[in-house]
């Protein structure tokens, strides 16, 4: 997934709290339900994922197959 114009900044003190995490969470929810550059982006690592699984797939191994490629470990 390319994101190319999304600058993360991170806050070195702040980083882990709670509700730090519960903006994020906010923020990312709002980016997806506008359906622009973000959605396309995790749709295409969902379609992917699902292209590159083959059949008979363990559905576990293919929810973590599907997951991980649209977080970025694969």
């Amino acid at each position: 997934m390319m994101l190319s114009n999304v600058k993360i900044e991170q806050d070195k003190e702040n980083c882990n709290s709670p509700c730090r995490l519960s903006e994020a969470c906010k923020i990312l929810l709002e980016e997806l339900q506008k359906h622009g550059e973000l959605y396309d982006g995790f749709k295409a690592s969902i379609i992917s994922a699902i292209k590159d699984t083959p059949n008979y797939t363990p559905i576990e191994k293919f929810a973590e197959r599907i997951l991980n490629r649209m977080i970025g470990e694969e």
